[in-house]
């Protein structure tokens, strides 16, 4: 006797949970459907690993067709911000630590104004 069946093993979950949701009258969307396999690419199956499956359909979900970009430097002001409450670091040390080159440190250093200590104003 065969007891193979005329559908897979993951299409048949699927139509037993969909038949309990019909069953017990729960209404559930696509998105709550989706599991690690169904995510579209490598990107979000990271998320997926790392911050959970929730996060990663929420992200897909929100940002679906949308160009996502995470620059690969900090801002100027972010770094300007670093400079002024870190200035008893050597340039090359400021450099290493925000990704950018000494010459940028060096031309960041005529906007950035140093911290004083114990409020003294300067003559200059």
């Amino acid at each position: 006797m065969d007891w193979s069946f005329p559908f897979s093993l993951p299409l048949l979950r699927s139509l037993i949970f969909a038949l309990f949701l019909v069953i017990f009258g729960i209404q559930m969307s696509v998105w709550d459907s989706l599991t690690f396999d169904d995510l579209p690419n490598e990107d979000l199956k990271w998320v997926a690993k790392t911050l959970g499956l929730d996060v990663a359909k929420r992200i897909w979900k929100r940002f679906a067709g949308n160009h996502v970009a995470c620059p690969s430097r900090m801002t100027p002001n972010a770094v300007r911000r670093y400079m002024a409450d870190n200035c008893e670091k050597t340039v090359h040390q400021l450099a290493f630590e925000t990704g950018v080159s000494e010459r940028t440190i060096y031309r960041y250093l005529n906007f950035v104004p140093k911290k004083r200590d114990g409020g003294q104003m300067s003559l200059f």
